[in-house]
């Protein structure tokens, strides 16, 4: 089993919100982590907080050429790779007569092929380390919300994604799960918020609020730590109950 302290992580989609949040979680476990997202001043702020264990990487995850840096990236600074967290996500609302074919594409591109991609350049060296891949979803992939088809037909997509991987790489000693927020105060869950009213999901969640970044870094942690070894191919809600 790896130390905790000698782990390699990746967060993608780690200068704020849940990745944020996440990467804080590895940093206080005393790992090394690597975080990429499109906006360098949110990055730059995070690494500056701590800098002894954390970098940074500016990447377009819808752009082949910025996914094909990023775990190259994290074994030229760090030389191993235990942890792949696929964090980042794009979010549109809107009926189905409203969406283009490019609001899918990048949807997808970043919700469902950016994963795939970074997992397929992390197998060799997440099964030197028998690491793990942790997939962000959400509890919505399988609710029915008008508007929404876009954004929760790929995390369904992911969901499948994860459970199909978890199958295809369990020989090699990888694990591969997935974390389900439901709704969540972050830039883009703000939007979901907005739009179909705070209230309306606290009323929907027996723990009777919405959740905070670090609660979805707790449950992400745990699957990549020790205590969660036997655990591959779960899409692990955490939502205070949402959808109950």
């Amino acid at each position: 089993m790896v130390e905790e302290n000698s782990k390699v992580v990746i967060v993608t989609g780690g200068g704020t919100g849940i990745g944020k949040a996440i990467a804080a979680r590895f940093v206080a476990a005393a790992a090394r982590v690597l975080v990429i997202g499109r906006r360098e001043a949110p990055l730059a702020a995070l690494a500056e907080q701590y800098p002894a264990q954390l970098s940074f990487l500016v990447a377009d995850l819808t752009r082949a050429e910025d996914r094909a840096r990023i775990v190259p990236t994290a074994i030229d600074r760090y030389g191993r790779l235990d942890v792949l967290v696929n964090n980042a996500g794009a979010f549109n609302l809107g009926g189905i007569e409203h969406t283009t074919d490019e609001q899918y594409e990048t949807v997808y591109a970043t919700n469902v092929v950016a994963p795939a991609s970074l997992i397929r350049a992390a197998v060799t060296h997440l099964a030197h380390t028998r690491g793990c891949v942790i997939n962000l979803s959400t509890v919505v992939a399988r609710a029915v919300f008008p508007g929404t088809s876009v954004y929760v037909s790929s995390k369904a997509a992911l969901n499948q994604l994860t459970r199909v991987l978890a199958k295809e790489l369990g020989p090699l000693g990888i694990r591969v799960n997935a974390v389900a927020p439901g709704a969540t105060k972050t830039e883009m869950g703000d939007d979901a918020l907005s739009a179909f009213g705070e209230e309306a999901f606290v009323s929907l969640t027996p723990l009777g609020r919405v959740g905070e970044p670090g609660d979805i870094a707790q449950s992400v942690y745990f699957l990549a730590s020790p205590e969660g070894a036997w655990i591959t191919g779960q899409i692990l809600e955490a939502s205070g109950g949402m959808s109950l």
